[in-house]
Order: C-alpha cells, then sequence, then structure tokens
C-alpha cells in the first residue's frame, strides 16, 4: 500500500505541474488541452491523498473522490467555497450550461 507521504509528494508534483502549464500567458490550443490534461492528472493523486490522509490520520475510510472531499469538509480539512449570489455571474453560467447542452444534444443525435 502506498503511503501518505508518497500519496502527498505525487500530488504535489502535479499541482505544480499544473501551475507551469496555469502560467503560460497566452496558451494556444496545444498549451491549452496540456492544461486540461494536467488539471485531470493533479485531480486523481490529489483524492488519493486526501483518501490516505483521511485513513491515517482520521481513522476514515473513503472510496471515492466525492466521499473523499466530503469527509474532508466534515473534518475541517477543507472549506467549501461559498455560493455566489452575483446575477451577472450567475447569466454567464447559464449561458455555458445552453452551450453545452446543444453539444450534448448534436453528440447524443449522432449516436442514434
Amino acid at each position: 500500500m502506498v503511503g501518505r507521504e508518497e500519496r502527498l509528494k505525487t500530488a504535489e508534483q502535479a499541482l505544480e505541474a499544473l501551475r507551469t502549464a496555469l502560467a503560460v500567458q497566452r496558451p494556444g490550443e496545444l498549451e491549452r488541452d496540456a492544461t486540461l490534461r494536467r488539471l485531470a492528472f493533479a485531480a486523481e493523486p490529489a483524492w488519493r491523498a486526501a483518501q490516505a490522509c483521511l485513513r491515517a490520520v482520521e481513522g476514515v475510510d473513503v472510496a471515492s473522490p466525492k466521499a473523499a472531499v466530503r469527509a474532508c469538509v466534515e473534518t475541517g480539512r477543507l472549506t467549501p467555497e461559498p455560493r455566489c449570489d452575483n446575477e451577472d455571474l450567475a447569466g454567464i453560467i447559464l449561458e455555458r450550461a445552453r452551450d453545452h447542452e446543444r453539444t450534448l444534444s448534436t453528440w447524443l443525435g449522432s449516436l442514434r
């Protein structure tokens, strides 16, 4: 079994790689895609590190990223971000949701 310190080190390395990608000033398509990959690669070791820490320090076993986040909030290791009440931001998010809906509709239609 991989230990807590090793999990934390791996997660910190992945986070640093993500930070490097995010530092690119005007990313082109390749840099954007690389940044998204690094985000995905950073998420996995982060939740695995949380899993190991929760088990070792809190005596809590979790089996999924969602359970790890919940347990970290419950144990005070993570503070959830407050929900935004800003109407302008809500409108922007809604427009993005509409764009995603159109994309999903096209995608699912092509699968029929």
